[in-house]
C-alpha cells in the first residue's frame, strides 16, 4: 500500500462505478456472459509503496481491474502516470507480459485525481523476502530456479527491446550515468527535504568519483527500474505472467537493473543469513544473464553501490513520511524532533565510510530472536538504546558479531550463526531482534535504515576491496 494516508473507498467506489458506467469501452476485459459492467467492491492492495493501488472487482465472470493513483504523500516528486501507461502499453507491445492495455484517465473529476486503469493479472507473486515465503521454499529447487531464470529472461528480453522506436525515451530519465547521478543527486536532497542522511552524500560523493565510462561500444537498454521477484506475476507452471511496477523505468545501461536485482538481493542474504537453495549464486546468475543477452556485464559493483544507494534514499523517504503523520515506526524514539532518529541512524563516517557508529540515544521496542542453529530463543533488552549495547564497529562483519552478541544469541559471535527468527504475525527479525519485514507489506523495522545503510557500506567496501578502479574514475574535488 501507499505510505501514509489512503483515499477513502467509498468514494473511490462510487467515482469509479460512473467512470465503468460510461467508459465501458476502456474497460480491460470483458465479462463472461455479456452483462453490462458493475462495479461490485473496490480495495487497497496490500503491497507497493510507490503508488496507491485498488483492485476493482467487476462481478462475476469477469478477472476485474486494477487502478494506479498517485499517492498523497509521494515517494517521488512529480509522478508521471502517463508515462508509467506508455511503458506499460510499449514493453508489452514489444513482447514483454506487462498489464495492457493502460488507461491513463486525466481527468480528476472521477475519483479526485488521474489514475491509471489495468488488467488484474492472477497468479504467485512472491513476498518481499523469498526465504520466508512458503510459496518459494515449498517448492522444488528446480522450480525455485525457474523463477530468477524467468526474472533474468525478462531482463534479458526488456533491454533487448528498441526504445527508440516505441517514442517512449523522451517521456524516461536517462541515457547517461551522469543524468542517472544527478537525477538521484536532486532525489536525495528533495527526499531528505535539505537534511539528507550523510551517507547518502557521501555514497553519492563516491559514486562520481568512481563513476565508470559511459559504454560507448553499448547502446543504452530500456531498464525495468525496479526488478525483484515481488515485481513478477508466475503462472501455475513457474513462468512468467506479467511484469509490474514500471515506476523507475529509464533509460541507461542494463547494468543498472542488475545491480539493482543483486544488491537487493545481497541485502536479503546479509539481513536473513541464509538463501533459497534454488537460487542461483551471483557469478552464476551473471553468466546466465550474459548467455540470455549477449551483453557483457561491467562495472557491476559500482551498480550495486548505486543501486543501494538509490533503495536507502527511497526507504528513507518512506520513513520521514511515515514520522510526519505520527505513524512512528517501531522504535523510534520520543523525541519531539521526529526526523532525529533517522539523522542519526548509522552516519559515523569520521574514520572512513566503513566505520558505522552506533548513535547515541535511539531507542528499539525488540522481539524475541530464535536462532535456528542454536536452538535458542531469547530477547535483548527492551528498551536500551545501541549505545548500551554495541560498541563503535569497523567492518560489516564485527556489525554482525556484535549484533548476535548483543541479542544474547552465539556469546562467541560466531559468523556462521544466522540469527535470524519470526516476529510479530510472522515477520522475519534481524539478529538483534527488530521487526524487519513484513509479509506483503511495509517494512516496519525499529532500526528502519540501519541495514540498509549497513549494506550500502558494506556494498561500498567491497567494491574498494576488489581494486575496483575504474579506468576514467574521477579525482576527488
Amino acid at each position: 500500500m501507499a505510505t501514509g494516508a489512503q483515499r477513502d473507498q467509498s468514494e473511490l467506489r462510487e467515482g469509479v462505478a460512473r467512470w465503468v458506467r460510461e467508459n465501458g469501452d476502456l474497460v480491460p476485459g470483458q465479462a463472461e456472459d455479456g452483462r453490462p459492467l458493475e462495479v461490485t467492491g473496490v480495495a487497497h492492495a496490500a503491497a507497493g509503496m510507490a503508488n496507491e493501488t485498488v483492485m476493482v472487482e467487476l462481478g462475476s465472470g469477469h478477472p476485474g481491474m486494477v487502478l494506479r493513483l498517485p499517492p498523497l504523500e509521494p515517494t517521488f516528486p512529480g509522478t508521471d502516470l502517463s508515462a508509467q501507461a506508455a511503458v506499460q502499453n510499449a514493453v508489452a507491445a514489444a513482447g514483454i507480459p506487462a498489464p495492457a492495455p493502460t488507461v491513463f484517465v486525466d481527468d480528476p473529476g472521477w475519483i479526485g485525481t488521474p489514475f491509471l486503469v489495468m488488467p488484474k493479472v492472477s497468479g504467485f507473486i512472491p513476498g518481499p523476502a523469498p526465504v520466508f515465503d512458503q510459496g518459494i521454499t515449498g517448492a522444488s529447487t528446480q522450480r525455485q530456479r525457474s523463477y530468477v531464470d524467468g526474472l533474468l529472461d525478462t531482463l534479458a528480453a526488456l533491454h533487448a527491446v528498441d526504445w527508440q522506436a516505441t517514442g517512449i525515451g523522451s517521456r524516461l530519465p536517462g541515457p547517461t550515468l551522469d543524468g542517472a547521478l544527478d537525477t538521484w543527486t536532486r532525489y536525495v536532497e528533495w527526499a531528505g527535504a535539505g537534511d539528507p542522511l550523510p551517507v547518502l552524500t557521501a555514497a553519492l560523493s563516491w559514486c562520481r568519483r568512481h563513476q565508470p565510462p559511459e559504454n560507448v561500444g553499448d547502446a543504452p537498454a530500456l531498464t525495468w527500474g525496479d526488478p525483484r521477484l515481488g515485481n513478477l506475476v508466475f503462472d501455475d507452471d513457474g513462468a512468467v505472467h506479467a511484469v509490474l511496477d514500471w515506476d523507475l523505468a529509464a533509460i541507461g545501461p542494463p547494468e543498472m537493473d542488475l545491480g539493482w536485482y543483486f544488491g537487493l538481493d545481497f541485502m536479503m542474504d546479509r539481513l536473513f543469513g541464509q538463501r533459497v537453495p534454488g537460487f542461483p549464486d551471483r557469478t552464476e546468475a551473471v553468466e546466465s544473464y550474459q548467455q540470455r543477452s549477449g551483453h557483457a556485464v561491467t562495472d557491476l559493483a559500482w551498480h550495486e553501490v548505486f543501486a543501494l544507494l538509490r533503495a536507502l534514499a527511497i526507504n528513507d523517504r518512506h520513513q520521514r513520511i511515515a514520522a510526519t503523520r505520527s505513524e512512528r515506526p517501531t522504535g523510534e524514539s520520543d523525541d519531539r524532533d521526529s526526523l532525529g532518529p533517522h539523522r542519526r541512524r548509522w552516519v559515523g563516517l569520521a574514520a572512513g565510510p566503513f566505520r558505522p557508529v552506533p548513535a547515541h540515544g535511539v531507542t528499539c521496542r525488540l522481539v524475541p530472536v530464535h536462532c535456528g542453529p542454536c536452538n535458542k530463543t531469547s530477547t535483548p533488552g527492551r528498551g536500551a538504546s545501541h549505545s548500551e549495547r554495541l560498541r563503535p564497529t569497523t567492518t560489516a562483519s564485527d556489525l554482525d558479531r556484535q549484533m548476535r552478541r548483543s541479542s544474547g544469541c552465539c556469546p562467541r559471535g560466531s559468523s556462521t550463526c544466522s540469527s535470524s527468527g519470526l516476529g510479530p504475525g510472522g515477520s522475519p527479525v534481524n539478529s538483534w531482534g527488530a521487526c524487519a519485514m513484513s509479509e506483503r507489506s511495509s517494512p516496519t523495522i525499529g532500526c528502519e535504515l540501519s541495514w540498509p545503510t549497513a549494506c550500502l557500506e558494506r556494498k561500498w567496501w567491497l567494491a574498494g576491496r576488489r581494486r575496483f578502479r575504474p579506468t576514467t574514475a574521477r579525482s576527488t574535488q
